[in-house]
Formats: C-alpha cells, sequence, structure tokens
C-alpha cells in the first residue's frame, strides 16, 4: 500500500469505526512478477481490473496491485476511473478516488468527481471527495460552492471536513469558525496543523536554520555535521523541513544507501536524522513530516527505507524489524533496526548488508 493510501485508510477508517460505516477491511496482497508485466490497455480490461480491485476477497482494496495494472495508459485509465466513480457502489468509487492521485491528468475528471460532494452520493464517498479534490489540485471556485453548505451539515465528520479543505483552499473565517468549535475526535485539529505547521522541501537559505534544529534536538554537533556532509556530497536525497510563522521548527533527511546482496547491489535509503524543536514536539508535527517525507520518496520512486530507531515510534508507520532481519547493519540496533518497503515485495529476496555512506561512517553511527 502506498504512503497516501495508508494515511487515507487510517484516517478514513478511523471515522468509518466511530460512525459505523461498514468499511472493508485491507487484505495485503504481495504482488507478483505478472502483474506488471501484463498493464491493461483498452477500457473493458481497465474496467475489469477495477471491479475485480474493489470485489474480489483476495483483492480487496489492493490499490498497488490496481495501479501495477493501470500504469502506463494515463488517457485510457482516467476513462476508466470517470467510469468507476459513476457506478452505484462504494468500495469502487472509494478505490477509484484513490486511484486518481496517481495519474497526471485526473484534472479533466474533477467535473465528475465534484458530482460526487452531493446529497444522493453515499456518505462515506461524499466525504472522502471533499479531501480528495483538494489533494488533487482543484481549488476553483466550483469545489467551494460545494463545499460551503457543507458547513452548517448536522453531520459533525461533513462539516468539519468540509471545514477543513475550505480552510485549506481560501482560509474562509466560517471554515475556521467551525473548526474550533470543539473537536473531541481530534480531526479539526489535522487541518489548522496544515495551515499552521506547512512542511515543504527544504531550501538553500534553510540551511543555517537546519543546522540549529539538529543542534538543539541532539545536543551537539554531530548530526547537524551529518546533515551538511550528506547534502555537500551529494548523498541526500530528500529532504524537508516543517515552518511555524516561516521559520524552520523540524527537518527530516533521506539519504541514499546500498545493499550487498550476493545477486548484486540493491538501492535502498536511509532515514536519519529526524529532529523537532522541543517547542513543538507531541503535537504529532513529527508524524506529519515522516509521513510527508515518505510520500515524496515514493513519489521519486524508491523502493526501500531504512532506519535505526525508536520500534515504538517508527512501526506506526510500517517499518519492521523482521524486515529488517536479512540485512545486516554495521551499526546494530536489535529491533531498533528496521526497514520499510515503499513498493510491495521490494525486499522479496533481497538478504546482504547495508553499505552507509561515509559521511555515517565519520559519525560512527546512524543519527536518529
Amino acid at each position: 500500500m502506498s504512503i497516501q493510501h495508508l494515511r487515507r485508510y487510517l484516517h478514513v477508517s478511523a471515522i468509518s469505526e466511530l460512525f459505523r460505516f461498514p468499511f472493508p477491511p485491507i487484505k495485503q496482497d504481495y504482488l507478483t512478477a505478472s502483474h506488471f508485466q501484463n498493464p491493461k490497455t483498452t477500457l473493458d480490461e481497465i474496467k475489469d481490473t477495477l471491479w475485480l480491485s474493489s470485489t474480489d476477497e483476495t483483492h480487496n482494496w489492493t490499490f498497488n496491485w490496481a495501479f501495477a495494472e493501470l500504469r502506463g495508459y494515463d488517457d485510457a485509465v482516467i476513462d476508466g476511473l470517470i467510469w468507476g466513480l459513476q457506478q452505484p457502489d462504494r468500495n469502487l468509487n472509494m478505490l477509484v478516488l484513490g486511484l486518481f492521485e496517481f495519474f497526471p491528468d485526473a484534472s479533466r475528471a474533477f467535473p465528475t468527481i465534484r458530482t460526487c460532494i452531493s446529497d444522493e452520493t453515499d456518505r462515506l464517498v461524499r466525504i472522502t471527495t471533499m479531501s480528495t479534490l483538494p489533494n488533487l489540485g482543484d481549488v476553483s471556485e466550483d469545489l467551494v460552492q460545494l463545499l460551503t453548505p457543507r458547513l452548517d451539515s448536522e453531520d459533525f465528520v461533513e462539516r468539519v471536513t468540509a471545514a477543513g479543505n475550505l480552510w485549506r483552499i481560501n482560509r474562509s473565517e466560517k471554515a475556521l469558525a467551525v473548526l474550533k468549535e470543539g473537536d473531541p475526535y481530534n480531526m479539526a485539529q489535522d487541518y489548522l496543523d496544515e495551515v499552521e505547521f506547512p512542511i515543504r522541501e527544504e531550501l538553500p537559505e534553510d540551511r543555517e536554520a537546519i543546522r540549529k534544529i539538529n543542534q538543539e534536538a541532539f545536543g551537539g554537533d554531530a548530526e547537524a555535521d551529518l546533515v551538511d556532509a550528506l547534502r555537500d556530497d551529494g548523498y541526500s536525497e530528500v529532504s524537508m523541513v516543517v515552518t511555524c510563522d516561516e521559520q524552520v521548527i523540524g527537518h527530516i533527511l533521506f539519504s541514499r544507501v546500498s545493499i550487498v546482496t550476493e545477486k548484486g547491489t540493491v538501492n535502498a535509503l536511509s532515514l536519519a536524522p529526524m529532529a523537532i524543536h522541543s517547542d513543538f514536539q507531541r503535537r504529532g508535527i513529527g508524524t506529519r513530516l515522516l509521513y510527508a517525507g515518505l510520500d515524496r520518496c515514493e513519489k521519486l520512486g524508491h523502493r526501500i527505507v531504512l532506519v535505526l530507531g525508536h520500534p515504538e515510534f517508527y512501526g506506526q508507520f510500517a517499518f519492521s524489524a523482521k524486515l529488517a532481519q536479512q540485512i545486516e547493519s554495521p551499526f546494530g540496533g536489535g529491533d531498533a533496526w528496521m526497514a520499510m518497503e515503499l513498493v510491495e515485495n521490494a525486499m522479496r529476496n533481497v538478504i546482504g548488508r547495508v553499505e552507509f555512506s561515509p559521511p555515517f561512517a565519520a559519525l560512527g553511527r546512524v543519527a536518529i
């Protein structure tokens, strides 16, 4: 499952449990090579794939399986996704809403997607659509007009979801008032945090601020020096910051490493270090930053991420010590040595040792 879909599933399934929506469980389906060798090209084949992915017990809600079958034929796939959204089937609608994010021409489906913000639409599909459109880049006045009446909904989830996305789009004062009404489930705070603590990629002018964040978080220069060395020596792959009032308050870095196996070298990323200013810890900011970083790694085509960190924290994000047992680390780690597959089965038959870049050797350990 992709990072975006992991986040969406956790959010929407929590809502469905809270409000007793019959939400189907995810069943892990490890991809086989044949799935990637036979992409679907005709509209009928695309329709069949969507139905199978949404209804077959073996493949229920397997986004990556569906994407593997559909990739490479964006125009035809968009037609298929539009068709899927027009069918009166919740599972199919939800699958399609998730898949739209993977295809660059999704904007031509906006008119169809907007029709799902209607009282005639299934409640869960309608609520999910409200967040999907802004994620796809639809910030049009048409969407604003559809969301605004939902601020008066008697349905708490619908009201907060509409308010959160309007707040993201145009900072509506009425939307802000709804978000501040009181929220026992902390849904509103997530939307407010997206605006108050935006996340973006590192800029050249962030260098000194990032250094100070790592010095403060780790109580010395070692991790700050590591970040500078990884950046300067060209090993940094994804470096992101979270800000408050345009000041950097957190940083995460993913750098390139190699897994040496008997069959050759496998590329991977090391997550280290991650730092949040002490004044902003325990507010969920680190969680958002980690999700954003992993999402960026996935979009760049990376397949494996390794980390030496706290199992209680990183285990929430599908990092697994069991998965990392087949990879030897020069820094050890036990249960703290974990791996994550950004593509399912990326670590199948990958057995060997990880080689960190020279800056890590100078540090003598993995910064966490």
